[in-house]
């Protein structure tokens, strides 16, 4: 399974509560920024990695949100552009912009901890994935978005101790239950690399009317 794959299912399967919200919610103005969401992933994709034309990419996804500061994706998007251009000062400050705005959600925690953990901040980055996994047994007891919150505790332990321990907290996952969203997620589990997901884990989306893509 290739990189692009994984890290498109890692980030939809556990930002999707907050995603899932933003495909339902119509309006001028979410509108007026999904287009402008579009616009910039069009640029993004002709840019040839050129750091200029990403910077453009990023201040159209800064107005996006300027339009709609609500909207989560153009939030994500911005990060994947700070997250290439390896900006990791940027996206914790755009981070806290997100949840300012957005609420505090344990993926948000998570992405929180991986750029701490790139940076060389390990002790900081498990305190943001201890906190990550209390909000997601939380969820858990209030039983609230179970499974999607139990993969994310699984995900989780590649963090706090191994692969073994991920794959382990998995398996218990795909006996508990029969759910497709379990099942679909196996392949991302047992290919996981922890060192090439934190070159690059976040990915560019597209927010069209009527679909919702990886770019």
């Amino acid at each position: 399974m290739n990189l692009k794959r994984i890290l498109y299912i890692i980030f939809f399967l556990f930002c999707s509560q907050s995603l899932l919200g933003q495909v339902r919610s119509p309006g001028e103005r979410r509108q007026s920024a999904a287009e402008l969401n579009d616009e910039a992933i069009d640029v993004y994709q002709r840019s040839s990695k050129v750091e200029s034309e990403i910077r453009t990419a990023i201040d159209m996804f800064d107005e996006a949100i300027s339009r709609d500061s609500s909207f989560v994706i153009a939030h994500m998007n911005k990060l994947s552009m700070l997250c290439m251009l390896g900006a990791n000062d940027e996206m914790l400050q755009e981070l806290d912009r997100t949840i300012a705005t957005c609420g505090k959600k344990p993926e948000y925690i998570c992405i929180k901890g991986y750029i701490l953990e790139r940076s060389g901040f390990q002790k900081e980055a498990y305190a943001k994935y201890f906190e990550a996994e209390a909000m997601y047994k939380f969820l858990i007891d209030e039983n609230q978005n179970v499974i999607p919150s139990s993969l994310g505790v699984a995900f989780l332990q590649f963090f706090l101790k191994d692969k073994n321990a991920g794959l382990k907290e998995y398996k218990k996952l795909e006996k508990l239950y029969g759910d497709k969203t379990v099942v679909s997620v196996r392949n991302t589990f047992y290919h996981f690399n922890k060192d090439e997901f934190l070159k690059n884990f976040s990915i560019p989306l597209r927010r069209s009317p009527n679909n919702l893509e990886v770019k």
